[in-house]
């Protein structure tokens, strides 16, 4: 009878770095969609704000509208 050992604590180690390997780039996946998500809403807002902007030369927006802008201009 022959009995043989292996020593797996390399294999081992480089099988974990892997599986965490690939829930790091799953993270990074999620992130960039959720910034994604974030973002294309946030855009859509910008433009609607600069439209009310030009149209504030021409009298038609009121005070608290402009409020509401300058706040959401000074979090960018």
């Amino acid at each position: 009878m022959i009995i043989t050992f292996q020593d797996l604590t390399e294999i081992r180690s480089m099988e974990e770095s892997v599986k965490r390997k690939d829930r790091l780039a799953a993270v990074g996946r999620v992130a960039a969609g959720l910034a994604h998500e974030i973002g294309n809403p946030l855009g859509a807002m910008r433009g609607a704000i600069q439209v009310l902007e030009s149209n504030t030369e021409s009298g038609t927006m009121n005070a608290e509208l402009m409020e509401i802008i300058l706040r959401i201009r000074s979090t960018q």
